[in-house]
């Protein structure tokens, strides 16, 4: 008769194994079976530890779950040959498909994403039935009329698959993956009655009734040994009772078990310490026994070596838990782990640790999905799907994997030449033959002139055509899905090459995916890009990659099923938060709750009893930490089932709170980047006061831009100086300036065909050199609604505005240009160049000069003050004959024409006090105290209080900081 032994909580179980192996006459005579290869591992190498480089006959290790190992063993020991396993992924395709023909007879259309996700919850519900030991019988039994239409639905559609799926797996002679489980399992189990050797079922949960055959079988062998892990012998009848009744309890799979071997017939291993055991068992006591916890707390002492630690967030959490995984190497053989089912925690944790030069990999794996190469082959997909934005262009171009087969070097400064003037400032909705228009728009767009990649325009044009041809195959219309794939991959291979995308471990991956999709997705019909794209993501989720080497030898980071059994000094259980760990039990999208109970299958809170015993079977370090942050996003999180139970039980048994850590790693966590007050003091940052030699200070400017000067100069010292200029944005947004150019480049065309006599009948004409000019973004829904109806409206005022004019009008200039050497009383000599909107040649001589203004217009009282001075400059510069073709002539007034909807005229010049004379010469003591200050070696380009309105340069002076430290000297 074999024996059943149990390690309480927190015992090393795996020692306790090793210590029966070592009372067998020869340990090369036992077969262990484990649940995982993981824990396989872990005790083999437990066993070479425990003999300390002596030479020794290891056993044999098995794996329960693996169902390829049991049956080729069984193939060669007892000659019979179990049926292959239906591979899964053709599985999953062929019920997806399955899954939309039935949804399109019922006249519905689903995505082939949606269909994949549910052939994934179909084919599990195959395989519970099958490990579950039910049959599809019961579903037929079920009565239809007790259940919502939606899950009638569902019956008429399972008991119409499952016959042909049934049929299916027997023309191709293969086993479903469930039965194929189910049958190797059974087969070991008979296996094992007849063999002659020690045989141990180690850590084994019973979570099928087959597995607990195994450990019946193995439990009541000669030479059997069942060791389970967690199990509390000193429960009550009672207590055990209600453990079977909560299926959301750690032990409940097990109690089945426990019933049927019978509850004397356990052995407790490791008792030595049950201190840490009680604490566990008081905390997953179930339901209907919780009032013990007041009525026989456990001691205090079990707390010993368990801590909690709560932070802020998720950051927090994982520069906290970096720093406790940091301190561990400080001490000579000492291991750390972490453990959780949060992978963002785990990466950031993995991120952290590369600051100190450690390297430490998730053993749980990597998503394939997060991996550079599917990355890019996404990002392929994704410029298809959104028909070359600017956005999806700009990533795939950063992507390290695409060069378009080009010399890295050549390509980079392409493709930044590309971004920074083709796609930067681009308004259209996307298209490589739209975009190449904008750019050769922008070749041309006078306003371009200071952009330092307008020369790279033709080699951006070069590379679009080039990324176009590329993407041919997956531009084919009725693809099949096979197609698709290769089109995708003949795609990616010609962007990246096949020697870099296929690289490395992932690109390994990667390359066995996609060849694996090949061999079995010829189920699947015609898809779209969008659609191939959205199932192409769902098909990469299911896949991890995992690193064999390169592990570090004294910390680790495992996920619940790789940490469970494994002995480390400090262990660290992390994101216990609900919803996480556990995680959140999601509805079956086949049968609700009353069906799955009525044919037999377990219904969804097992999970969590599942997850609470992979929970438990982690707490086995010496130092255990459990750790969570209280917030996500701003939102306050909800502290896990089991830290809230935990809470509990400390407070029963006298704690003031839960036992925190001795050291605060949070409070060093917030300290670490923080500077101390003396780096405080010597990073201040004082206010800009940008002091270039004057050899470097612009001796030209516009009438614009000297506006500026007068009310920002720093934003001259970046832009003439320092040479910056605002690059684009990639996300489409139009500018005001767009909206100025369109119209300044219309009303010039306009005027220039009726320079003197304007009437209202010319309206239609002006209209319709205005659709010439909107044409390009005529169908971006702000500019045709906004500016295109304000453009009509404005119209008619500005001719009939035009009209008043003819009789006092000899002639009209437009977008005339002047350039001028203006010499101040000092002799500082200085360039002033503008181009004038409007110049009206009146019958007398004297001119009018006017400016278009289609945003915010400058208030007259500045333009008499000298504060703008453009229109005034304009009119000195008139005066001076500097403006191209035209002779020096006087002018009787400047005008602003304020060009919207609510049309109207601005004068300037005419009053009697303030004559346009004494406007310009105002002006020009201004301009000369500018010129001549700034000609001084101790000027500096900044002044406190600004009035410009637009700043392209604030970031650049961080007012932010500097101007904190002003307040608080002032208060």
């Amino acid at each position: 008769m074999g024996r059943i032994f149990s390690a309480g909580v927190g015992q090393d179980f795996l020692q306790s194994v090793i210590l029966k192996l070592d009372d067998l006459p020869s340990m090369s005579e036992a077969i262990i079976y484990v649940p995982t290869r993981r824990l396989g591992k872990a005790l083999q190498t437990e066993i070479l530890r425990h003999y300390d480089g002596r030479a020794v006959l290891m056993p044999e290790i098995r794996t329960l779950g693996d169902g390829e190992e049991i049956s080729e063993r069984h193939s060669i020991l007892q000659g019979t040959k179990i049926p292959l396993c239906v591979d899964g992924l053709h599985r999953k395709f062929w019920l997806s498909d399955a899954i939309m023909r039935f949804h399109k007879a019922q006249g519905e259309n689903i995505s082939l994403a949606i269909a994949l996700s549910s052939a994934d919850d179909l084919g599990g519900l195959f395989d519970k039935v099958a490990l579950f030991e039910t049959n599809f019988d019961g579903f037929q039994a079920l009565c239809k009329d007790d259940f919502a239409i939606h899950w009638q639905h569902t019956l008429t559609f399972l008991n119409a698959i499952y016959p042909v799926w049934c049929e299916h797996l027997e023309s191709l002679g293969v086993l479903d993956v469930g039965v194929y489980k189910h049958t190797c399992l059974s087969s070991l189990n008979t296996y094992l009655k007849s063999l002659n050797k020690t045989i141990f079922v180690v850590g084994a949960t019973a979570n099928y009734p087959v597995i607990e055959r195994i450990m019946h079988t193995v439990a009541q062998h000669e030479k059997g040994m069942v060791f389970i892990a967690g199990y509390d012998c000193t429960l009550t009848a009672q207590q055990q009772d209600n453990i079977a009744l909560d299926a959301t309890h750690p032990l409940y799979t097990l109690q089945s078990y426990i019933n049927g071997v019978g509850f004397d017939n356990i052995e407790t291993i490791n008792t030595a310490d049950t201190s840490r055991s009680e604490v566990f068992k008081s905390v997953f006591l179930s339901a209907k026994d919780t009032a013990d916890w007041l009525i026989n707390p456990p001691h205090q002492s079990g707390f010993d070596g368990i801590h909690f630690m709560a932070s802020d967030t998720i950051n927090e959490e994982s520069l906290s838990i970096a720093l406790i995984m940091r301190e561990a190497l400080e001490v000579e053989g000492k291991t750390c782990a972490l453990m959780t089912p949060d992978r963002q925690l785990s990466r950031k944790v993995i991120s952290i640790l590369k600051r100190w030069n450690i390297t430490v990999d998730d053993s749980s794996g990597q998503p394939l999905a997060t991996t550079p190469p599917a990355l890019f082959m996404r990002l392929v997909l994704q410029a298809v799907e959104e028909n070359f934005s600017v956005q999806s262009i700009a990533s795939l171009l950063k992507h390290p994997f695409c060069t378009l087969g080009m010399d890295i070097g050549v390509f980079n400064r392409t493709a930044q030449g590309l971004e920074m003037f083709g796609l930067r400032g681009y308004y259209g909705g996307g298209g490589v033959e739209d975009i190449i228009k904008h750019i050769n728009r922008e070749k041309d767009n006078k306003f371009n002139y200071h952009n330092p990649y307008k020369d790279r325009a033709q080699d951006a044009i070069a590379l679009l055509e080039k990324l176009q041809k590329y993407f041919t195959p997956l531009l084919i219309k009725d693809l099949t899905f096979v197609e698709m794939v290769k089109a995708h991959i003949e795609v990616c291979e010609m962007l990246s090459g096949a020697e870099v995308l296929w690289n490395k471990d992932d690109g390994n991956a990667l390359a066995e995916f996609m060849s694996y999709i090949l061999e079995n997705g010829q189920a699947v019909s015609a898809v779209n890009v969008s659609d191939y794209n959205a199932s192409f993501a769902s098909l990469l989720q299911s896949i991890t990659v995992r690193k064999n080497i390169g592990l570090h030898p004294r910390l680790f980071i495992w996920g619940p099923l790789e940490a469970r059994l494994q002995n480390v000094d400090t262990m660290i259980i992390a994101g216990m938060n609900e919803g996480i760990f556990p995680a959140q039990t999601s509805v079956d999208a086949w049968l609700s709750r009353a069906m799955a109970g009525d044919v037999g299958l377990p219904i969804a809170d097992m999970s969590i009893g599942i997850s609470a015993n992979d929970f438990i079977s982690a707490c086995n370090g010496k130092k255990i930490i459990f750790s969570r942050h209280e917030k996500e996003d701003g939102k306050q999180t909800i502290p896990s089932r089991w830290w809230q139970r935990f809470e509990a039980v400390s407070k029963a048994s006298k704690f003031d709170g839960l036992p925190m850590l001795d050291y605060d790693y949070i409070g060093l966590s917030k300290a670490l980047d923080k500077p101390s007050p003396v780096e405080t003091h010597t990073a201040r940052i004082s206010v800009p006061a940008p002091c270039p030699p004057v050899s470097s200070r612009p001796k030209a400017l516009s009438v614009t831009n000297i506006q500026t000067w007068l009310e920002d100069p720093y934003q001259i010292y970046c832009k003439y100086i320092l040479g910056l200029y605002r690059s684009g944005d990639l996300w489409g947004e139009i500018s005001p300036a767009l909206k100025g150019n369109i119209l300044h480049a219309t009303f010039e065309e306009f005027i220039n065909k009726f320079p003197r006599e304007v009437t209202l009948s010319q309206l239609q004409d002006l209209i319709s050199i205005g659709e010439k000019h909107f044409a390009d973004v005529i169908d971006i829904p702000e500019v045709k609604i906004f500016w295109w109806t304000g453009f009509k409206v404005a119209a008619e005022k500005f001719i009939i505005e035009c009209e008043s004019r003819n009789a006092l009008i000899d002639n009209v200039l437009t977008e005339k240009k002047a350039k001028f050497t203006h010499k101040t009383v000092k002799g500082n000599a200085f360039q002033i160049s503008g181009t004038a909107d409007r110049i009206e040649v009146l019958k007398d001589g004297y001119c009018v000069i006017a400016d278009y203004k289609t945003g915010t217009a400058i208030p007259k009282k500045k333009i008499k003050s000298g504060d703008a001075p453009q229109l005034a400059l304009e009119a000195y510069m008139l005066g001076q004959g500097a403006f191209a073709d035209t002779d020096s002539r006087k002018v009787e007034r400047v005008e602003i024409w304020e060009t919207k909807p609510n049309f109207k005229v601005q004068k300037c010049g005419t009053d009697k006090n303030k004559p346009i004379s004494n406007i310009i010469e105002g002006t020009l003591v201004k301009i000369d105290a500018l010129i001549d200050a700034y000609a001084l070696e101790s000027k500096t380009y900044f002044i406190e209080k600004r009035t410009a309105k637009y700043n392209d340069y604030l970031h650049f002076m961080r007012e932010k900081e500097w101007g904190l430290y002003e307040k608080d000297e002032e208060a």
